[in-house]
């Protein structure tokens, strides 16, 4: 619609897309808050009552995080169909910075527990993220009001199309929930140690996988030939093999000092840095089959083939999950303590592995 000109047409679409993400969202958010003790006493059984009060504390914070970052994807949509790349790409750094800086300021105020502080800023990293685009969306729509616009055509075009992509995002939803379940039985802290550890491994992803993937899918769909598409495709997975690359090294060989610089002070001290360090490591695995999963789906996107990256994903994150669980419970059994954690994140990235090598293949 913005190739052709129809400016009308497309802040229609934008707008029923807004007010649909909305209606969900608060019903999903609303439901995971009020039910959030409930799923807990399924998903993590094996926490004690007062770890299950804090758990079901921090699921009340993140789950509205979830409503704003939903947003956050629609602003990303709106920009990036408009050639605004920039601004979209840099506002994940900002999030990832806004939890670090909240962990350093807890630590340095003595503000406890420090994961309660972790998630706060998480959730206002997110509001921050969505906030910096705001204007910039408004400017290029001319309006930020909401509606339920069924009739149109093309909404219910895009509702069809996000279905499956949902589904695509309920599967790694279900790996992270798996996870929970896992390091329940683990050592008490264990997922701690994967959450920062993914803080620290989601920058470069943030910044290079899936800035590239998301810059490529509008320019993927605008192409009519597949010689084009392989074209834009084979110089995305360059890119992301030129940044990432570096950041896998860098992780690998320093995970020790940079999870030191980044943590050790406080309550976290030289003790927890192996922790952290060996789910790093773990994450580090992963990371270059993470960021071309991301820009291989988008080239099956831009096919309008919304099905084949789900039943693709599925696949690799019920490996991930068999491997991850039968690894970490290994790795306890064995008394790896609490680096049993990073079995789990070594799931993950070889489930990253096998989905990739589907995509590629398919």
């Amino acid at each position: 619609m913005t190739e052709r000109g129809d400016t009308a047409a497309a802040r229609r679409l934008a707008q029923g897309v807004l007010g649909g993400l909305l209606i969900l969202s608060t019903l999903v958010v609303a439901a995971a808050v009020a039910g959030a003790p409930w799923l807990l006493g399924i998903l993590a059984p094996g926490y004690d009552a007062e770890l299950s009060e804090l758990t079901t504390r921090l699921v009340r914070i993140l789950f509205p995080m979830s409503g704003v970052m939903i947003v956050g994807a629609w602003c990303l949509g709106i920009l990036t169909s408009h050639r605004r790349f920039f601004l979209p790409f840099a506002t994940p750094v900002a999030w990832n910075l806004s939890q670090i800086v909240g962990l350093l300021l807890g630590a340095w105020m003595g503000w406890a527990p420090l994961i309660v502080v972790l998630t706060w800023s998480t959730l206002i990293g997110s509001v921050l993220q969505v906030a910096v685009q705001l204007p910039a969306v408004y400017r290029l729509l001319g309006t930020l009001r909401p509606r339920v616009d069924l009739r149109f055509e093309p909404t219910r075009r895009v509702a069809r199309n996000a279905m499956p992509v949902a589904a695509g995002q309920g599967i790694f939803q279900l790996s992270s929930l798996t996870d929970v379940f896992v390091a329940s039985l683990l050592a008490e802290g264990a997922l701690t140690g994967i959450y920062f550890a993914q803080r620290i491994a989601m920058v470069p992803m943030a910044l290079f996988g899936a800035s590239v993937a998301v810059a490529a899918l509008p320019e993927m769909s605008r192409e009519e030939g597949v010689e084009a598409l392989r074209s834009h495709l084979s110089t995305g997975v360059r890119r992301v093999a030129y940044f990432i690359l570096p950041s896998v090294a860098v992780l690998l060989l320093l995970g020790d000092l940079v999870t030191s610089l980044i943590y050790e002070r406080g309550a976290f001290e030289a003790e927890h840095v192996p922790v952290v360090r060996w789910a790093l490591g773990a994450y580090a695995l992963g990371l270059v089959a993470t960021g071309l999963t991301k820009l291989f789906a988008s080239a099956f996107h831009a096919l309008q083939d919304t099905r084949t990256p789900v039943k693709y994903a599925l696949a690799g994150v019920a490996t991930g999950i068999l491997i991850g669980a039968a690894t970490a419970l290994w790795m306890h059994g064995r008394g790896f303590g609490l680096r049993a954690a990073a079995g789990l994140v070594f799931g993950s990235s070889v489930g990253a592995w096998v989905n990739l090598v589907l995509l590629v293949r398919g």
